[in-house]
């Protein structure tokens, strides 16, 4: 299985990188994808709400990059998790 880095190292649609993030954490089988899950994605619904909160979480700390425009995100090569795991947390 790859890593959400791997998935989103090039821009990818919000739907995508929700699937990713999804498929990693084992809320859905990487062989589910299409039409049972796109819907999450692209609807206000609890799963999907959460997938999008901790896409933009990882936007905060600086593990991904966020295109507002597009939604699209990738994974930022600069990140180094000792960076933002020494920071004074809520």
């Amino acid at each position: 299985m790859t890593s959400v880095r791997d998935d989103l190292r090039d821009w990818m649609d919000v739907d995508v990188a929700a699937y990713s993030l999804a498929t990693k954490l084992g809320i859905w089988d990487p062989a589910e994808r299409g039409q049972n899950t796109k819907h999450v994605t692209w609807s206000s619904n609890q799963l999907g709400d959460a997938l999008h909160d901790i896409l933009m979480v990882l936007v905060r700390i600086g593990a991904l990059e966020h295109d507002h425009e597009e939604q699209r995100f990738r994974w930022n090569k600069a990140f180094v998790w000792s960076d933002v795991s020494s920071l004074k947390g809520r």
